[in-house]
């Protein structure tokens, strides 16, 4: 079982993780405070570090572990799998158009 993020299926959930939060933009919100949020992986955990800046100019920063969301699940072998149908699917064809290729032109020495 494998847990999916960002369209890709990771086969942990350590992985599912990293690609969650290495994707997540910097957040930025400007107003009467302004605010800047980002996550920093540090000893194999990921923090959510959050900046504001009041109209005085006074920055205050704080930092919490990032809670890792629920991912939905998946199955890491599915993509070979459907790579793999794809590939006998178009083997077929192409035998068919090359049976269908002989028959037209008749089959040579085909004298019994």
């Amino acid at each position: 079982m494998g847990y999916l993020t960002n369209g890709q299926c990771h086969e942990s959930l350590a992985n599912a993780g990293d690609s969650f939060f290495a994707g997540s933009p910097v957040g930025v919100s400007a107003g009467a405070t302004s605010f800047l949020t980002w996550f920093e992986k540090v000893g194999g955990n990921w923090l959510v570090h959050r900046q504001s800046i009041d109209p005085s100019l006074v920055v205050t920063n704080s930092t919490v572990a990032a809670t890792v969301p629920a991912f939905a699940t998946c199955d890491p072998n599915e993509l070979f799998f459907d790579g793999m149908t794809l590939g006998w699917f178009i083997a077929a064809v192409l035998l068919v158009v090359a049976g269908i290729k002989l028959l037209a032109r008749g089959l040579p020495n085909a004298n019994y």
